[in-house]
């Protein structure tokens, strides 16, 4: 008997959970048969609706109120002059709303203002209802579309209502949306914390934008049906929604210019970004997406094959809690595609594979900027390049200890400017082997690298403008150049190029190259040592340095030992040496303090660097 009547409970139970889903199915169903409705939720209150003058009766004929659940209603003809309407309510009292036209706003003024109807009022309230009463008067219920012609169909009717709580029950039944259709809908409504239903499938320009931007109270986007974009549709949708927490899925393959620009900038409360299926990009489509959300700790998949200009650009700018990037498997790549995507993605650790071979304009141009924790550089393994391709790429990435291979042998106009400026752990340079120099091809490119001792050999017989200016400037304890130019004669090409580098250090030149100027127009700095360059690794062969770690004195042996001198990783003299014309040496280290440092022979006319620990 027992078992029967918790069978019987059961099934009741059941049935009562059942009939409520349906009756709470029933009435918010009954909602898209109601007049829109504005719901006192305080003790008291007031509502307005603010028609301006702009709007004319070619937009809009009528707006009527009732307070009485339409059994009557005050109407009010739009004439092109300001007027507003007023009704105080109490706790649970309603009042409605309806019109007839094509539009509830005017667009854009010379100003960039929006005149449109505007609701405002006191107190606590909630909105429910079928949006479009105010458009097609008592004919709404079965409406579905925008009235034919509309533009800024219902834009900033609720902007700026920091008392609006709720409009989870305001229907927006429209399947098919107009240019700029809820355009700031809810802008700053700071205290809504419920949105309605976007039904909508197919999208235009601007037609979700900034329709949510500045909701602070909002923790749940609503979901997001469309699957063909427009342009801007969805711009700034969620900008500044700091509570939020749940993003909406995107199911959109079909991109619109700007589609998701901003769409989340600001939600520093979400946690995890949603699936971006699309494998063909459109114009700064994600741009800025992600910006400013500092809680975000995993990025979504991007399979995109095919890139846009600005595509990517600036979608995870400052998003300090992801640690490891996507995958970016795209080949081809477009202007801008990638510029800035994880700048200030100070938690970084990893970058993703780059397997692009075709670059372009600006296509890595500050893309891990700032990303303090990244300590391996992807591989690069293009050839030719494209102009400002790799600029900044790894601008301030201080604790990046390798740089990668730069096989290019043909540059671009400063494809390389700025590239690994600041980055304070970088210890070598990568090879360089381009001959040919173009306009600031190479400035910056070192820029504050303070743990680097020389440079790789440069090559290039003739320089371009400004193709090294500022090259290693401030690398404080760079002691080695190598350079085999022989022209020097561009504007500005080796300007500033070894400002701030080590006080002594030896620079290598061209054998044939005799007007180097020391403290002209060559920058290198005084005190250091000119030597010519017949292969400084043939000459580090012949030239044996032991035993390192040095326990009290260094050997040294080779052949024409001119002198020695020994600096520490300061670039200061601590310790000097001349040797006439010896084929062995010994260096007393025991008046030295323990360390790391550089000791410079010079044999048989020519310099060579040797790092010993003592």
């Amino acid at each position: 008997m027992n078992k029967l009547y918790k069978r019987f409970f059961t099934i009741i139970t059941a049935l009562i959970l059942g009939l409520g889903n349906l009756l709470a199915q029933g009435t918010r169903d009954d909602y898209t048969n109601s007049y829109l409705t504005i719901e006192c939720l305080a003790s008291v209150g007031s509502i307005k609706l603010n028609i301006p003058a702009e709007l004319t009766p070619a937009e809009m004929t009528s707006v009527s109120y009732s307070t009485d659940e339409g059994a009557t209603w005050t109407t009010y003809q739009i004439n092109s002059t300001s007027q507003t309407i007023q009704v105080d309510f109490q706790l649970g009292e309603k009042v409605y709303f309806k019109g007839l036209g094509k539009q509830c706003c005017t667009g854009f003024d010379a100003n960039g203002y929006c005149p449109s109807l505007r609701f405002s009022g006191t107190g606590r309230y909630k909105v429910s209802g079928n949006i479009m009463s105010l458009l097609y008067g008592d004919d709404f219920a079965s409406q579905t579309e925008c009235p034919e012609g509309s533009t800024f169909t219902f834009a900033e009717l609720f902007v700026g209502n920091s008392l609006l709580n709720s409009a989870e029950d305001l229907v927006l039944p429209a399947m098919t949306l107009t240019p700029y259709c809820y355009y700031g809908l809810f802008y700053q409504c700071k205290h809504l914390t419920k949105a309605p239903q976007l039904p909508a499938t197919t999208l235009d320009t601007d037609s979700y934008n900034y329709m949510f931007g500045n909701c602070t109270a909002l923790k749940v986007a609503p979901d997001l049906s469309a699957t063909t974009m427009g342009h801007l549709s969805c711009a700034n949708m969620f900008e500044g929604c700091r509570a939020l927490i749940e993003a909406p899925e995107l199911p959109a393959t079909t991109m619109g210019v700007s589609c998701y620009i901003c769409m989340f900038k600001g939600c520093r409360s979400l946690v995890a970004a949603p699936a971006l299926p699309a494998t063909t990009l459109a114009y700064e489509c994600y741009k800025h997406m992600f910006e400013g959300c500092v809680s975000m700790t995993e990025a979504p998949e991007l399979p995109a094959t095919t890139m846009s200009e600005f595509g990517y650009s600036f979608m995870f700018d400052g998003c300090t809690s992801l640690t490891e990037a996507p995958a970016l498997p795209a080949t081809t790549l477009a202007a801008s595609c990638y510029e800035s995507m994880f700048i200030n993605c100070q938690n970084l650790v990893s970058a993703p594979q780059l397997p692009a071979t075709t670059l372009a304009l600006s296509c890595y141009d500050y893309m891990f900027g700032n990303c303090s924790s990244l300590t391996e550089a992807p591989a690069l393994p293009a050839t030719v390049l494209a102009e400002l391709c790799y600029a900044c790429m790894f601008f301030e990435c201080s604790s990046l200890r390798s740089a990668p291979e730069l096989p290019a042998t043909t540059l671009a106009p400063e494809c390389y400017t700025f590239m690994f400026y600041h980055c304070t752990a970088l210890t070598e340079a990568p090879e360089l082997p381009a001959t040919t120099m173009v306009f600031k091809c190479y400035k910056g490119m070192f820029d504050g690298c303070t743990s680097l001792t020389r440079t790789p050999v440069l090559t290039a017989p003739v320089l371009a403008f400004e193709c090294y200016a500022g090259m290693f400037e401030l690398c404080s304890n760079l002691q080695e150049v190598t350079c085999l130019a022989t022209d020097i004669s561009a504007t500005d090409c080796v300007k500033w190029w070894l400002e701030g580098v080590a006080s002594s250090g030896n620079f290598y030149k061209a054998p044939e190259m005799e007007d180097w100027l020391l403290n002209s127009d060559s920058g290198i700095p005084e005190g250091w040592t000119v030597a010519n360059y017949n292969g400084v690794e043939e000459q580090q062969d012949q030239v044996v340095v032991y035993p390192n770690p040095v326990a009290d004195q260094l050997h040294i042996t080779g052949e024409d030992i001119q002198s020695v001198k020994v600096f520490d990783m300061q670039g200061r003299l601590v310790h000097s040496v001349e040797c006439g014309h010896a084929d062995q040496v010994e260096v007393d280290f025991q008046d030295l303090t323990k360390g790391i440092y550089i000791v410079s022979i010079l044999s048989e006319g020519k310099v060579v660097n040797q790092q010993v620990v003592f």
